[in-house]
């Protein structure tokens, strides 16, 4: 218990006044239970919110392993093949017209018909790979392919240090390449 007093100015008197322990500290333990419990589900939300992040983690890192495969299986698959494969991206103009066209992937096949290596050809356009009527002709066939969505056309020699005389082009529209 906890008692206090204090001397009354009438004489002879003295107040005192005891409190139990308990109703003391009540309104500290109400205060220390609510603080445990807004503690305690604040941990429980973070725990949750890091499960959540983990599982996604988990997911996320599954599906790139499983892409990293089928990129490194097409690649493969491609690589060994006797056709060349490019995939470009077009290039659009302010207008809404296309421009020019990327090279951002090819096999070692597609550049040897170029006759150029894979890694030069990557990053470079059209424009920079033909000139003249070429160039014309092959920017007209693969505009018909984007907006068509397929185009097949077989085409001669561009130069005379290409390898192959006479190059037969199917052309597919993947999405916007």
């Amino acid at each position: 218990r906890f008692v206090g007093w204090a001397h009354i100015s009438r004489p002879g008197s003295n107040a005192v006044v005891g409190l139990d322990y308990e109703a003391i500290l009540a309104p500290w333990y109400a205060l220390r239970r609510a603080w445990t419990n807004s503690a305690l589900l604040g941990t429980v939300t973070i725990m949750l919110f890091a499960l959540l992040a983990m599982t996604n983690s988990m997911r996320l890192a599954r599906r790139d392993r499983e892409l990293r495969v089928i990129r490194e299986t097409y690649r493969m698959a491609t690589e060994a093949s006797n056709e060349g494969f490019y995939m470009l991206r077009p290039q659009w103009a302010e207008w809404g017209a296309i421009e020019d066209f990327e090279v951002i992937d090819c096999n070692r096949r597609a550049a040897e018909l170029v006759a150029r290596e894979r890694r030069d050809l990557i990053g470079k356009t059209v424009t920079d790979l033909y000139e003249g009527d070429t160039k014309a002709t092959r920017m007209d066939s693969l505009r018909r392919a984007m907006e068509s969505g397929y185009n097949e056309v077989t085409l001669g020699r561009p130069q005379d240090n290409f390898p192959a005389k006479w190059v037969h082009l199917k052309m597919f529209r993947y999405g916007d390449n």
